[in-house]
């Protein structure tokens, strides 16, 4: 047995070589997402072992669990054993191990639970190797941080090459950081593998936010893509104002093989309006061979998408957006279908969705082409009334077309004809002399003839 942990020592440090050689977590200044359980899409790896003992006898095999809460993200990863007695954990190839100046891990156990930071490191012309250990007992219920585990002192112990009983590294207790041990030796050979590991008390424990260098690991949920689709349409669909339509929305999960299978899962989600600002339009559960099912009646026009909800193992996830159009509705009718050259020519009628101050134009039709003869607005509940003079005696094509509003797409009413006739004109005929007919008036009466009456002289006396 202990030739098997010599060797699954020994083919560790070779595949991390092979596995993350690309990558030192040392030198690299970023943030690797660790989707779900698949620690090897992100550098990493599984770990597990009997409890306090990396070179001893695997341990028993651990549940891969979930949790909605982390330190960095919105999830975060662990295991839980069925028994106490092991324990298990992430661990990271490090190519430089002489330049590891942080080292960090996010833990949330219980307190009184016990973990390990562990490490193994190969001396230059060396076949035999050594593995350091130093007990994390936890204190704290719930999360908390493992922070200065780049100065923490491991005691290293021999792993000999032919497989015989390992024995402390000399002088015992040979006591040196992972940095330590690599510049002791003055080259980093061919780097160190570093793991931490909790569970030795049979309690669930959960990682988050590993710090190595200057990269983050961050442990989140297993991915998921959601979907949606709609009757009528596969990325857009057009109906008319006042008509529903039908969605369908679904989510998948990736497949991990450390617990997630693949496939849809059972969850639920939401439609959702994003268009002017997000709004839930309705709520409903999908499984596996069904969707959740949306029928929304007077559909708003605009920009929808389904938005799965995360759980402790799945992360949450939007489909790709499903474009509404809607079209506006307008009638309208001619006040008089002929009119008189000269005299006015009105439409009137209704818009809808009923809306105010939508813009409208009221054309005629020229030849093969719509001329713009009149505009306006709308008044309250979408009604209208539009006017124009009316031109030469014919006909005239007219209709009135609302420009879109709203997110509503525009329309247009029916062709009206309209019959101009000419304006009577006014009579040439000579004109007739009128006779007045009144009742016979009575002459004046004659005046008297005048009577002469000569002066009197200054006696008195008239003359002769």
């Amino acid at each position: 047995m202990r030739r098997t942990i010599l060797a699954a020592a020994t083919a560790l440090l070779t595949a991390a070589t092979t596995l993350v050689g690309i990558h030192d977590p040392v030198a690299a200044n970023t943030v690797i997402t660790v989707p779900g359980h698949n620690y090897e899409a992100a550098g990493l790896n599984h770990w597990s072992n009997q409890c306090g003992a990396p070179w001893a006898q695997a341990g028993e095999a651990p549940s891969a669990i979930y949790s909605a809460v982390g330190l960095a993200g919105s999830h975060a990863t662990g295991f839980d054993f069925a028994t106490a007695g092991s324990e298990a954990g992430p661990w990271v190839y490090v190519r430089h191990p002489s330049q590891l100046t942080t080292l960090q891990m996010g833990v949330r156990t219980r307190p009184g639970d016990v973990g390990h930071l562990v490490a193994y490191y190969t001396p230059p012309g060396d076949t035999d190797i050594l593995v350091g250990i130093v007990d994390l007992p936890a204190s704290i219920n719930g999360w908390g941080s493992f922070l200065g585990l780049a100065n923490a002192l491991l005691t290293w112990h021999w792993i000999h090459a032919d497989g015989t009983y390992m024995f402390p590294a000399s002088p015992a207790p040979y006591q040196k950081t992972i940095r330590g041990i690599a510049q002791v030796y003055g080259t980093d050979n061919a780097g160190a593998v570093v793991m931490v590991t909790f569970g030795c008390e049979g309690d669930p424990f959960y990682f988050d936010r590993f710090v190595v260098g200057s990269t983050t690991y961050d442990f989140e949920g297993v991915p998921t893509a959601a979907s949606l689709g709609v009757s009528g349409g596969s990325s857009s669909v057009t109906v008319d104002t006042g008509r529903g339509v039908s969605f369908a929305g679904f989510a998948s999960a990736a497949a991990d093989g450390h617990g997630s299978a693949g496939g849809v899962f059972s969850g639920t989600g939401s439609l959702v309006r994003v268009t002017g600002g997000r709004s839930v339009v309705a709520r409903g559960s999908f499984a596996p061979g069904s969707a959740a099912a949306f029928a929304i009646p007077r559909i708003r026009p605009g920009t929808y998408v389904f938005v799965s909800d995360a759980t402790d193992r799945f992360e949450s996830a939007t489909s790709a957006p499903i474009t509404v159009h809607v079209r506006s509705r307008i009638k309208g009718r001619l006040q008089h279908g002929t009119v008189r050259a000269g005299s006015t020519v009105v439409v009137s009628g209704r818009v809808t969705p009923g809306a105010k101050r939508a813009r409208l134009r009221l054309q005629q039709k020229s030849g093969h082409r719509w001329r713009t003869i009149a505009s306006g607005r709308s008044r309250a509940h979408g009604a209208f009334r539009l006017a124009k003079r009316a031109g030469s005696p014919g006909t005239m094509k007219l209709r009135v077309v609302v420009r879109g509003f709203r997110g509503y797409q525009g329309d247009a009413t029916r062709t009206f004809r309209v019959h101009v006739v000419r304006a009577p004109k006014p009579s040439r005929s000579t004109p007739v002399a009128t006779v007045e007919h009144t009742a016979p008036v009575a002459a004046p009466p004659k005046a008297p003839a005048p009577h002469y009456t000569a002066p009197m002289n200054m006696v008195g006396h008239r003359p002769f």
